[in-house]
């Protein structure tokens, strides 16, 4: 059974520590907005002591960001964890984590994407927690316009049952604002977005496709050494959390086409993809094409091709925002039809 967060609420307590990557002191007065609209909205902010340095692509010891994250996990006073950001090394507090007392402990939303999800999946995987794949602390100033971005917290003061929906982003940014020169900088979507399905035998003839699961997913690079293994099993977690079979979502960063259909091929072969139902793909962030001219698509097809589930990518997932927000351990309805797409989540 899947464990929901208490619905956050202005009066609750975020709790702020980087169990991956820090925040450098030129990117300070960024997060120090965030801290202030954040206290400006209602809540209380708790800094940990790993948030404010980045040496070696970490905010501290892992010895210390682990032991800080379980405290705040084992904290009751505490509704939301957040890092400001992804990073690179999330995987060493893997190991170092007491996931009995979390399973036992009262869940705490937990957000963001990139290496976020290295612990997120996990978290839901392993413990029930509903956790979160969304835009970072970072990315959450009041001068975002874009909905996807802007909306995010709204969905985590939703209770346990509710459900609600998002539509496909009209356009997405290739690159991240420039919050180091100026703390206000907000997404600037330029280029047009477009959902699309990879042609398989579980694909529409008449390119509508609608695919129910149970969520689970996140960074294809970070996953992809813990996925089949390590208690982030698909079919598994759809066993442990209910009837419906899991709909996996990843994201690449910067496999290169072939590095990217040799991973696919892998989880294929580990069996990650045994009984899903469907494979959701976030827009490709890597290499668009290898020197030999092979690309992303040429990735998906050589890799997937023969899979027995929809395939759709190019959604709005990953390293190119704006992000969805996208609930591990929900019930989802995913759809495509012609130029549109959305996702409708429900939190039981």
């Amino acid at each position: 059974m899947i464990r929901y967060p208490a619905s956050l609420a202005p009066g609750r307590r975020i709790a702020l520590t980087a169990f991956s990557d820090g925040v450098r002191e030129s990117a300070h007065a960024r997060l120090d907005l965030v801290i202030r609209q954040l206290k400006q909205r209602g809540f209380e902010i708790v800094e940990g002591a790993c948030l404010r340095a980045s040496v070696g692509h970490v905010s501290a010891p892992v010895s210390e960001r682990a032991a800080e994250f379980m405290r705040f996990a084992l904290d009751d006073t505490i509704a939301v964890i957040a890092p400001p950001w992804g990073g690179e090394l999330a995987m060493e507090l893997l190991p170092l984590l007491d996931y009995d007392a979390l399973a036992r402990a009262r869940p705490k939303w937990v957000f963001g994407f990139s290496d976020v999800s290295t612990l997120t999946a996990k978290l839901t995987a392993r413990c029930g927690w509903a956790t979160v794949h969304s835009a970072n602390l970072m990315d959450l100033v009041d001068s975002q316009t874009d909905s996807l971005t802007a909306r995010t917290l709204d969905w985590l003061a939703l209770p346990a049952g509710a459900r609600f929906t998002q539509d496909a982003s009209s356009h997405f940014q290739k690159g991240f604002p420039a919050i180091e020169t100026d703390p206000h900088a907000a997404l600037e979507p330029t280029h047009a977005t477009r959902w699309q399905y990879l042609p398989t035998a579980a694909s529409s003839d008449n390119g509508k496709i609608s695919i129910e699961g149970r969520l689970l997913g996140g960074c294809l690079d970070t996953l992809a050494h813990l996925l089949g293994q390590d208690g982030i099993d698909p079919a598994g977690f759809a066993r442990t959390h209910g009837d419906l079979p899991c709909l996996l979502y990843l994201e690449n960063v910067e496999l290169t086409p072939t590095q990217l259909a040799r991973t696919l091929m892998g989880l294929k072969h580990r069996g990650v993809f045994t009984d899903i139902a469907g494979l959701l793909m976030g827009r490709n962030a890597g290499p668009a094409k290898d020197h030999a001219g092979f690309s992303d698509l040429d990735a998906l097809n050589t890799a997937l091709a023969d899979a027995p589930f929809p395939v759709l990518f190019d959604l709005d997932i990953g390293h190119r925002p704006p992000n969805l927000t996208l609930i591990n351990g929900a019930r989802a309805r995913v759809w495509l039809d012609g130029e549109t797409g959305g996702v409708e989540q429900v939190l039981d």
